[in-house]
C-alpha cells in the first residue's frame, strides 16, 4: 500500500496533486478508489493512525455493494458479511407489525448487508495502496485550506507537527460529521439533534440469533428496542433511553442487565462493545463550493432507522468521482460538477425525513399511541397490495435522478435510474455481466434495436472518448444476451430501446432508436457541452 504514517521528510506529502481527499472513512477511502480507477492522481489524508478498529456503521445497501464489487473489493468481503439481512416489526401484543424479508434487487446484490467496518476500510485502503497514482497518509491532518478560480492549496501538518503545502485542483472532504472544512466554509448545517433520546448500543457475540437473517424492532412502547445481525454470529443491541436515564450510567453492568432482560440472560451474554450513540438529522445548506465538495456525514447526517447513513455517503462518492474525471479529463466543464449538489441533495433531504419517519414509527413510547400503530398496521397487512409495497421496499426514497445530467423522463422510466446489472451470456458461451461489460466509462446499451450503433456511439463519444457500445439482443446472434430469466423479462419490456449509461451506472438517456440522437444532444446541452 502506498501508505505513510510517519513524516520524516517532506517528501511524505507530494506538492501537489490531481485531488486532495480529507477522510478515510468509507466515504473517503470508496472516492479515492473510485477515482483512482478513472486514473485520476489523487492523495487521501486522515488524521486518525490507520483504519477504525470497531464497527460503527455496519449496514451495504446493494448499490454499495454494486460499487465494491465494480472495484474488485467485494468479493473479499463476504467472509466479513451478513446477508441479505430482512427486518421484522415486532409488536409487543406478540404479533408482527410488518415482515421484509431480505432479496437480491436488479443492481445484483441484497438490499441489505451487515458488514465488520474495520475488515470494509482495511480492504478499500489496500485496494487503494495497490492503484497507481494514488497515496493514503494516515496521521496527517488538515489545518487550513485557500481557493483560487484555478485549485486549492492545503496546509496539512503531520503527527511530528511538521506541516506541508500540497496544491490540488480539488479538494473532497469526508471529515464526519465536526467537519474542519464544513466548519472553515461556513456552512450552515441545518436540522436537529435527537440528544433527549440517546440510544444505548451494545455488539454481542455468540448470540442466540446469530443466524437469523433479519432485523428486529422491538417496538415496545415500555422501551424500544432494535436488534441487528452481525457478521461472525453476532448481534447489535440499541436500546432506547428515557430523558431521566443518564447514559453513561446505563452502560454499567447491573442497568445493561435490566435492559437485555426481556431478551437475554445478561449473565450469559459475551459484550464486545458497549456505547451510547446520539442520532442527529443535519443536512449542509450547499454540498459545493467552488472547488471543495463535501461527502458522507460532513455534508449530512441522518438516524439509522433507514439504514442509509453510510449508504448515502457511498452514493455521494459514486455520483461526484466520474464528474470530477471527466472534468480533468477535459470531456466537461463546471455544469458537469454543479449538478453534484442538484442531484444530490435532493434525495439525501428525502432519505433523512425517512430515517426520522421509520424511527418515530418503531420508538412510539406512548401505549395508546403504540395500540392505534399495531392495529392499524395489523388492518393493513390484510391488503395483498399494501404488504407487497412494504416488502418491496418501495416505501424507502429511491435515489433517482430527475434533474442534474440526464435527458428529460425519457422512454421506459429508465432515465436517472441504474440501470440493472445484468447477467450477460457472450456469443462464445462465455459469462460476464453488464459492469464489466461497459467498463469504467460511459456505455451506450443497445437493447434488441435494428440499427447499426456505430452512430449512436460516435455521437456520444465527444462526451466520452472511450464510450463503449454495448448491444444486447434475445439470442446468440447479438454480442451479448440475458443469462436469466430477470433480464430476458427486463430485454423485453425495453426492446428497441438505445441508453446512454453514466460512469455511476444511471441511465442519462433513454430513448427509442430514431430519437437518440436528439436526446443524446439535451444531455449535452445538460452537460455544458453545447447551448
Amino acid at each position: 500500500m502506498n501508505r505513510e504514517v510517519n513524516d520524516n521528510s517532506a517528501a511524505t506529502l507530494p506538492a501537489s496533486t490531481e485531488v486532495l481527499i480529507v477522510g478515510a472513512g468509507p466515504t473517503g477511502l470508496l472516492a479515492a478508489n473510485l477515482l483512482a480507477a478513472y486514473g485520476r492522481d489523487v492523495v487521501l489524508v486522515e488524521r486518525n493512525a490507520g483504519p477504525v478498529q470497531e464497527p460503527r456503521a455496519i449496514i451495504l445497501d446493494d448499490e454499495f455493494s454494486r460499487v465494491l464489487a465494480t472495484l474488485g473489493v467485494e468479493p473479499e468481503l463476504r467472509e466479513h458479511s451478513f446477508g441479505p439481512v430482512g427486518v421484522h416489526y415486532l409488536s409487543p401484543l406478540g404479533f408482527a407489525i410488518l415482515k421484509v424479508a431480505g432479496f437480491q434487487t436488479p443492481n445484483g446484490f441484497a438490499n441489505r448487508t451487515t458488514i465488520w467496518q474495520p475488515k470494509l476500510e482495511e480492504a478499500l485502503a489496500q485496494n487503494f495502496g495497490r492503484r497507481s497514482p494514488g497515496r493514503l497518509l494516515f496521521r496527517h491532518e488538515l489545518s487550513s485550506f485557500s481557493q483560487s478560480d484555478d485549485g486549492v492549496v492545503a496546509e496539512v501538518k503531520g503527527s511530528s507537527g511538521v506541516v506541508h503545502t500540497i496544491s490540488a485542483r480539488y479538494l473532497l472532504a469526508a471529515d464526519g460529521a465536526s467537519s474542519l472544512v464544513r466548519e472553515r466554509l461556513g456552512l450552515k448545517f441545518e436540522g436537529y439533534s435527537a440528544a433527549d433520546q440517546p440510544h444505548v448500543v451494545v455488539d454481542v457475540a455468540d448470540d442466540p440469533d446469530g443466524s437469523l437473517p433479519y432485523t428486529k424492532f422491538y417496538c415496545d412502547p415500555s422501551r424500544p428496542c432494535t436488534c441487528v445481525p452481525l457478521p461472525y454470529g453476532m448481534r447489535r443491541f440499541e436500546f432506547f433511553l428515557f430523558p431521566d436515564e443518564d447514559p453513561q450510567a446505563m452502560l454499567e453492568p447491573e442497568n445493561l442487565a435490566r435492559l437485555f432482560r426481556p431478551y437475554r440472560d445478561f449473565s450469559k451474554v459475551e459484550v464486545v462493545r458497549k456505547a451510547v450513540y446520539v442520532f442527529h438529522s443535519r443536512l449542509v445548506d450547499r454540498m459545493q463550493v467552488g472547488r471543495v465538495f463535501l461527502l458522507g456525514d460532513s455534508a449530512h447526517l441522518m438516524p439509522p432507522f433507514g439504514a442509509q447513513g453510510m449508504n448515502s455517503g457511498a452514493r455521494d462518492a459514486n455520483n461526484l468521482a466520474w464528474k470530477i474525471s471527466a472534468v480533468l479529463a477535459g470531456c466537461g466543464n463546471e455544469r458537469v460538477l454543479q449538478s453534484y449538489d442538484r442531484e444530490r441533495r435532493d434525495h439525501v433531504s428525502r432519505i433523512i425525513r425517512y430515517s426520522v419517519r421509520m424511527g418515530r414509527l418503531s420508538n412510539i413510547t406512548s401505549r395508546p399511541l403504540g395500540l392505534l400503530r399495531d392495529g392499524m398496521f395489523a388492518l393493513l397487512n390484510f391488503s395483498p397490495p399494501v404488504r407487497r409495497y412494504f416488502r418491496s421496499m418501495r416505501h424507502m426514497p429511491k435515489p433517482d435522478v430527475s434533474a442534474g445530467l440526464v435527458a428529460g423522463p425519457g422512454v421506459g422510466g429508465l432515465t436517472g435510474r441504474p440501470i440493472p446489472r445484468l447477467e450477460l451470456v457472450l456469443g462464445d458461451g462465455s459469462y460476464t455481466n453488464l459492469d464489466d461489460a461497459m467498463g469504467t466509462g460511459f456505455a451506450v446499451v443497445n437493447i434488441d434495436a435494428n440499427g447499426d450503433m456505430g452512430g449512436p456511439v460516435i455521437n456520444a463519444r465527444p462526451y466520452d472518448p472511450a464510450t463503449r457500445s454495448i448491444p444486447i439482443g434475445p439470442d446468440s446472434s447479438a454480442v451479448y444476451s440475458p443469462a436469466d430469466e430477470f433480464g430476458q423479462h427486463w430485454c423485453r419490456e425495453n426492446s428497441g430501446k438505445v441508453l446512454l449509461v453514466r460512469p455511476d451506472r444511471y441511465v442519462a438517456v433513454a430513448a427509442n432508436e430514431a430519437k437518440f440522437d436528439e436526446a443524446l444532444q439535451e444531455f449535452r446541452v445538460a452537460a455544458g457541452q453545447v447551448s
